[in-house]
């Protein structure tokens, strides 16, 4: 399990490491996707893997795969929790 949570934590964090003003929301969503099933996870899939925080807990972008690019200022979450297909 402890080895699990170490995992979880590496996918992370090398998803905040590309997160940059310009760089697309979809980029982002298929890294943090790919880096998932790299590590161990072959069959894990998500909607998205996060989100902007505002006035709102869920605000837009969400971290998808469409046309947004992010810009500097925002407050991102990221949410790879797993969700692994049967």
């Amino acid at each position: 399990m402890e080895e699990g949570i170490c995992r979880s934590l590496r996918c992370r964090q090398e998803v905040i490491e590309i997160i940059k003003p310009s760089v697309s929301v979809s980029k982002v969503f298929h890294f943090g996707i790919q880096n998932v099933r790299v590590a161990g996870y072959s069959r894990f899939w998500r909607r998205h893997i996060g989100y902007s925080i505002g006035l709102e807990v869920h605000e837009v972008p969400f971290l998808v795969d469409n046309r947004d690019v992010l810009e500097a200022g925002m407050v991102l979450t990221i949410d790879q929790s797993r969700t692994i297909l049967a």
